[in-house]
């Protein structure tokens, strides 16, 4: 009896201990928190559905990824492809995507190209709290000139919306420039990529695979 009451003492502390190691999420850090890739985003047929308020009207988009090429070097470009529900909007979005970051490279609306160059670096991987970056960009739109684009990742938030529950990083974003100048923050997740943005309150209602 000894020798178990032993034992169990023994198992017991053993167990204490592993418990006690294992972190849990609330321990984590948000500086250790960091994503280096959204698989879904080049996932062909991958399917997403937006609503956002402009002018105080409620709008849907759906977006098709349509195109995924792999370039070599680690680096894919592709495509997706957005319409509207609401107003007739036809448009092509053109992005890469390697080891170190996300970019958007141009739109095709309806024949109406906006493009920069460089290209827009949305995401630098590895994506972690306290990282910034600044780009001058030279934007070729119905209005054209040079933006200055700043981007810093401000946190890392449980976002709800109604496709569901995502954890993501939140980036605050200036643009500063053509077409228009605005400032806002998004919400990225390493599962499904985009989630919301405080720019015309756009959020993510249905996301497949």
């Amino acid at each position: 009896m000894k020798k178990l009451n032993a034992m169990f003492v023994v198992l017991t502390a053993t167990a204490m201990i592993i418990g006690c190691a294992k972190p849990q999420e609330a321990d984590i850090r948000p500086e250790d928190i960091k994503f280096t890739n959204i698989p879904a985003m080049i996932k062909k047929g991958a399917k997403w559905k937006y609503q956002y308020h402009s002018t105080g009207i409620p709008m849907q988009q759906s977006i098709v990824c349509v195109s995924s090429q792999a370039e070599g070097r680690g680096k894919t470009s592709f495509i997706h492809h957005l319409t509207m529900t609401t107003i007739p909007v036809d448009m092509k979005m053109y992005w890469e995507i390697d080891a170190s970051g996300l970019r958007y490279i141009k739109s095709d609306a309806n024949k109406m190209i906006t493009s920069y160059n460089p290209p827009l670096q949305i995401l630098k991987f590895p994506v972690k709290v306290g990282d910034s970056w600044e780009q001058q960009v030279d934007v070729t739109s119905y209005k054209s000139g040079i933006a200055k684009v700043t981007r810093k990742v401000v946190s890392v938030e449980n976002v709800t919306v109604k496709a569901g529950t995502f954890r993501c990083f939140k980036i605050h974003v200036k643009y500063e420039g053509p077409p228009e100048s605005d400032t806002y923050d998004d919400w990225w997740s390493e599962k499904v990529g985009f989630v919301k943005s405080t720019n015309k309150n756009n959020e993510l209602t249905e996301f497949s695979e």
